[in-house]
């Protein structure tokens, strides 16, 4: 008999107000909610047919409902066969089970003459939807053309070449199809353009700089772990101490670029990390292991090598230059 955790049994047996349940991955969450159904059919005497279940995906909503029969048939073999029981054994079959959009297209079947729906209506599979999209995105594109509103022919140049908008058009179908996992679509995408409303003068407080800030520090940390383990190897009997004065070096400014950046922000981060010089490593004694040796060079490698992108990917110039640029592309955008 499974043995439920003090919250799994408050999931599985809670009634009378909406519940909200949030667990990682593996944490269980299917067989509680198969209990819990259980729980409700056998205890409640509610038809299983009464109930909707709804998964995200089709593999989801056949395992829930392999699984709930196999609770069923393990609870009449172990002598529960009352008339209750075998009726939702029979009715398992018509139970809505199903994925959101199935239980959808059922509501819209059964009732299609109270919205004024054709009842032969189908769902378009993905080429005919993606052809449909392309197809109204092409219309107002042309539309967009015959007005030659400077905006949007800035937004086209901006991510086509002079011949060929197609990289424009595959850019606006990738957006659309990513922010329809957001609740309310284009109220999200209203919110990232409006991060590139930063000013030039405030760099620290624009939303660009805090998310870059953090991606930064992550880096850092993770170079910082890299150069550590990098002294703790040459620190070993087999290991060069002469490679220790470097790698000191190498933790004090990765150490500090860590503090500027979180106690003064990215114009003196950025201040201090141009002015960097790596420093050379001494060769390593003789009777030092030469395997260990290069792992704690390629250690060190790569813990400069993450200052490094830093420096060339996600500050290439200026904190100030970067707001600018990115304050620019907000009209675009908003085309």
């Amino acid at each position: 008999m499974t043995q439920w955790t003090s919250q799994q049994l408050q999931a599985i047996e809670a009634q009378g107000s909406n519940l909200l349940v949030a667990a990682s991955a593996g944490s269980g969450k299917t067989a509680v909610l198969v209990q819990r159904i259980l729980h409700t059919v056998i205890n409640q005497k509610v038809d299983i047919d009464r109930l909707l279940v709804v998964t995200f995906t089709q593999a989801a909503a056949a395992e829930m409902r392999e699984r709930i029969n196999i609770a069923f048939m393990e609870l009449m073999g172990k002598g529960e066969n009352d008339p209750h029981l075998r009726k939702q054994l029979l009715l398992l079959n018509h139970a809505q089970i199903s994925t959101i959009h199935s239980f959808c297209n059922e509501v819209v079947r059964n009732y299609f003459h109270l919205i004024d729906i054709d009842p032969g209506y189908r769902i378009a599979d993905q080429t005919e939807a993606g052809l449909i999209k392309m197809e109204v995105l092409e219309e107002l594109i042309e539309k967009q053309y015959e007005q030659s509103d400077p905006g949007f022919l800035n937004l086209v140049e901006s991510f086509s070449s002079s011949r060929d908008d197609t990289p424009f058009k595959d850019l606006v179908l990738q957006v659309y199809d990513f922010i329809q996992s957001q609740p309310e679509p284009l109220h999200w995408l209203r919110e990232k353009i409006d991060m590139f409303a930063g000013d030039a003068d405030q760099i620290n407080q624009s939303i660009w700089a805090t998310e870059v800030s953090q991606l930064i520090l992550q880096q850092l940390r993770a170079a910082q772990e890299m150069a550590d383990a990098a002294k703790v190897k040459s620190s070993l009997p087999q290991g060069s101490k002469r490679y220790l004065d470097t790698l000191e070096i190498d933790l004090e400014q990765i150490g500090e670029l860590i503090r500027i950046l979180e106690d003064q922000g990215l114009d003196s981060f950025y201040n201090y990390l141009t002015g960097l010089a790596a420093p050379r490593m001494k060769p390593a004694e003789k009777d030092a292991d030469p395997t260990l040796c290069e792992e704690i060079k390629e250690l060190r490698k790569e813990a400069r090598d993450i200052v490094k992108q830093i420096r060339s990917e996600l500050l290439p110039r200026h904190p100030r230059e970067l707001i600018k640029e990115i304050k620019q592309m907000q009209p675009v955008m908003l085309a």
